[in-house]
C-alpha cells in the first residue's frame, strides 16, 4: 500500500488523485447519499403516520476521472490499467469479497469497503489532446469510514489448574480448570461503534472473549498450531486450515451486535489451556460517521 498524500485515493493498490500530476486524476467527485429503507405505515383509521424501523443502504461514490498524456497511445495504456483496477476480477467473482478504497483527507488516511462497479469512458478528446475521461462508481458495503491503521490488544491465558471431573459432564472432558485474564483498551478511538476481529491461538479449549460486555465464544478445541479468526464485520468464523467454524459459535455470540464503542473498553479472555501459551488478539479500526 502506498503512503497517501492529501487528496489521494487508492483502490486495491491503484492510485488516483485530485492532483493533476498523477496519471489519472479526479476531475469530479460525489460521495452520494445513504438511503433509508423505511417501514412506515399510514394510520388506517385516522391522521398521522406510524413509524417503523429504518434500515440504511450505503452510498455510491461517483468519480469523474481524467487521463491526460501527450498522445492517445500513452493515454490508452494508462486507461487500460484503470479498467483493470475497476473490474476487480479477483473480487467480483467471489461472493462476499470486497475491495478496499483508501483516501487521504487533510493528512489523515481512512478506508471504506465495497466494490468498484461501472466505468464509462469518453474518448472524444483522446485523438486530439490525448485526454480520456471516465465516469466510475464505487458502492460501499456499509455506511462507515475506518482508520487505515488498525489497533490491537493481545491477552494471554493463566494456565488452568488440574483437578477432578465436575458435574455435569460435558464433552470434551478435562481435569484442567479454565483460566481467565483481563486486558484494558485505554482508548478505542473514532466516533462510532467499531467492529473487530478476534484471533484465538491454540492450544485452547472453548476459547471465549468478552469485549465491552459482549461475548464471542467458540465451542471447540484448537491445537497448538491452529488459529481461529472471528470477524464481526464480515460475520465469519474460520480456522487457519480454512475450516468454517460458524457452527461452533456459542448461542450467546451475536456478531452483528459485537462492536466496541469509543472510549475505554475491557477485554476478558477465558478458556482451558494447561500450557498458558494460548493468546487472544482483538483487532479493530476506529470508526467514523463520515468522510
Amino acid at each position: 500500500m502506498a503512503v497517501l498524500q492529501d487528496g489521494d485515493f487508492e483502490l486495491d493498490g491503484y492510485l488516483f488523485s485530485g492532483c493533476k500530476d498523477t496519471p489519472a486524476y479526479v476531475r469530479s467527485f460525489s460521495q452520494g447519499k445513504v438511503d433509508h429503507r423505511i417501514q412506515d405505515a399510514v394510520n388506517p383509521v385516522g391522521d398521522n403516520m406510524f413509524f417503523g424501523r429504518d434500515y440504511l443502504t450505503p452510498a455510491s461514490w461517483e468519480f469523474g476521472l481524467r487521463i491526460r498524456q501527450e498522445g492517445i497511445g500513452q493515454a490508452a495504456s494508462i486507461f487500460g490499467g484503470l479498467v483493470k483496477a475497476w473490474r476487480a476480477d479477483s473480487k467480483r467473482l467471489t461472493p462476499g469479497a470486497m475491495s478496499v478504497l483508501r483516501y487521504n483527507r487533510g493528512g489523515v488516511t481512512r478506508r471504506v469497503y465495497g466494490r468498484a462497479r461501472g466505468i464509462v469512458p469518453n474518448m472524444e478528446n483522446g485523438w486530439i489532446a490525448g485526454i480520456i475521461d471516465a465516469d466510475t462508481v464505487f458502492d460501499q458495503a456499509d455506511q462507515w469510514h475506518y482508520d487505515d491503521a488498525a489497533r490491537s490488544l493481545v491477552v494471554t491465558l493463566i494456565p488452568g489448574t488440574p483437578g477432578g471431573l465436575l458435574s455435569p459432564l460435558i464433552s470434551p472432558l478435562t481435569t484442567i480448570a479454565g483460566g481467565t485474564r483481563q486486558g484494558i483498551i485505554e482508548e478505542v478511538g473514532g466516533e462510532g461503534p467499531a467492529p473487530y476481529t478476534v484471533k484465538f491461538s491454540g492450544p485452547v479449549t472453548d476459547p471465549s472473549v468478552i469485549v465491552s460486555g459482549r461475548e464471542v465464544k467458540l465451542l471447540t478445541t484448537l491445537a497448538y498450531d491452529q488459529v481461529a479468526t472471528i470477524d464481526t464485520r464480515l460475520m465469519t468464523a474460520t480456522r487457519s486450515d480454512g475450516a468454517n467454524l460458524s457452527g461452533a459459535l456459542s448461542r450467546k455470540t451475536r456478531l452483528t451486535e459485537s462492536r466496541i464503542k469509543p472510549g475505554p473498553a475491557e477485554v476478558i479472555y477465558s478458556g482451558t489451556d494447561a500450557t498458558g501459551t494460548s493468546t487472544c488478539t482483538v483487532t479493530w479500526r476506529p470508526t467514523y460517521y463520515g468522510f
